[in-house]
């Protein structure tokens, strides 16, 4: 009974993975454009392998084929659910992103890992079928053990990778840049959004200078922050809203956004980035937007406005300026 269960459940897996490989590579032949990273590719098929030995293994041990593909699919999205907490959000996931990862590569070492804990649960599955087939002996529970072990090595070498944060890395050849007509601001990205960067590049030069007035210096250097992208901490961070772009302006909560994170810190990039340095920016932002709308300013929040955009872009995590700004 157990040898024809895993047959039959394996032999679904196989044919399921088959008819995966030739959508892709058919898709590939016929769809302009389409390009699949072999990275994705093979965490793609090792997760689903994962999943489906677990599967086989609860099958045998309750000795039905529906419970295979049942645990098998509460396996795969268990941890997307679930995950987030302790970093395994993406440990079952076989798809793709939905924002642009344009820019961006696989972290070769959570790549690695990834595929080293798909391997060790798939193997340590394995091993329990097999010790299950098997006449009862004393090493069936240290062949089990065994396995186990590896998978928690396995999982703690992915953990450490912090997959969730570190997952792509950027690909600074693939960037594009602009720069204004007077030479003072640059705007870098990915190649296929680079139209939008002339534009961003004009809009952000006329609004430092209307900032220059007040005597604030804001940076001169933004890049384009895609979905995936973390960006060099030299650049300013830059999120366009292409429904808010015009031929000649991209929107003023973009530029606005943009002046008040002169540097891309590490630290923004955290779950929970400091609650002080988000806290400073909105102080900045409701300054900014009273500059740009020729709103007057007193003199002392001005210079409160230059420092809070010097410690800003000093990408300090402590010691932000006391400054309460009113609107």
């Amino acid at each position: 009974m157990y040898l024809g269960t895993v047959i039959v459940w394996f032999g679904a897996v196989v044919a399921w993975l088959a008819g995966v490989v030739a959508a892709i590579v058919v898709t590939a032949q016929r769809a302009d454009g389409f390009s699949l990273e072999p990275a994705l590719a093979a965490t793609a098929l090792t997760t689903l392998l994962a999943a489906a030995s677990l599967g086989a293994v609860a099958g045998i041990l309750w000795d039905h084929v529906v419970v295979a593909p049942l645990v098998a699919l509460a396996v795969y999205l268990l941890p997307l659910t679930l995950g987030q907490v302790i970093e395994v959000r993406d440990l079952f996931l076989a798809g793709g992103a939905t924002g642009t990862l344009a820019g961006t590569a696989p972290n070769p070492v959570v790549t690695a890992t990834h595929l080293l804990v798909h391997g060790a649960i798939s193997l340590m599955a394995l091993l329990v079928i097999w010790v299950q087939c098997r006449p009862r002996s004393a090493a069936r529970s240290s062949v089990v053990v065994g396995s186990v072990i590896l998978v928690a090595v396995a999982l703690g070498a992915y953990l450490a990778a912090e997959p969730v944060k570190s997952a792509r890395v950027n690909t600074p050849s693939a960037n594009v840049c602009e720069v204004s007509s007077s030479g003072a601001v640059e705007v870098c990205g990915a190649p296929e959004t680079r139209a939008l960067y002339s534009v961003a590049a004009e809009s952000l030069d006329g609004a430092i200078q209307q900032l220059a007035e007040r005597g604030v210096v804001a940076a001169s250097r933004y890049e384009e922050a895609g979905n995936g992208r973390v960006l060099d901490p030299e650049v300013g961070i830059l999120a366009v809203d292409t429904v808010a772009v015009s031929a000649a302006d991209i929107g003023v909560d973009d530029v606005v956004a943009a002046l008040v994170a002169p540097r891309a810190c590490p630290f923004l990039y955290d779950e929970e980035p400091p609650a002080e340095h988000l806290d400073v920016q909105a102080t900045l932002a409701a300054w900014v937007y009273d500059v740009l709308g020729g709103v007057p300013t007193e003199p002392g929040d001005d210079r409160a406005a230059s420092e809070t955009m010097r410690w800003l872009a000093s990408c300090s995590p402590a010691g932000a300026p006391a400054w309460t700004y009113l609107p």
